[in-house]
């Protein structure tokens, strides 16, 4: 899990992002919510962020840094504790403004030799007025 907020924000000066995540009607039954609190600061190219999850009956610390090189290519890491839980190591690209992919290495906090692998492509819909003129071309 790349740090929720280092994922999306593209803003300088300080962030504050408190929700929760792994609640859906379907998992209701069988997964607490997981709510959460990160805070950070962002500058042109620096994101720093910190934070605390509520999983599983105990409170578990967030942490993430990122770098963008340019409008294009960011690498990020983070971790979250909790011997279940793992460090990542990646990279965003923005293909175009509204497409991106992110793979990433997870690194086991139980295990570190234990390595595993994913890939998210993301696509942004835009469902309702215009976008503005300097998203719609494409990244340089």
């Amino acid at each position: 899990m790349l740090s929720r907020a280092l994922t999306t924000a593209t803003m300088c000066g300080p962030l504050l992002s408190i929700t929760h995540s792994a609640r859906s009607p379907i998992a209701a039954s069988v997964i607490d919510p997981q709510p959460y609190i990160e805070a950070g600061y962002y500058t042109e190219h620096h994101k720093i962020m910190a934070g605390a999850i509520h999983a599983d009956y105990k409170n578990e610390a967030i942490l993430g840094y990122a770098y963008d090189f340019n409008e294009r290519w960011r690498v990020q890491v983070d971790w979250q504790s909790g011997k279940e839980n793992s460090s990542t190591l990646g990279f965003t690209c923005n293909v175009t403004p509204d497409f991106q992919f992110n793979p990433a290495i997870y690194f086991s906090n139980d295990d570190p030799r234990r390595i595993m692998g994913y890939i998210v492509f993301t696509y942004t819909f835009h469902l309702w007025g215009k976008a503005r003129e300097k998203d719609k071309s494409d990244i340089k």
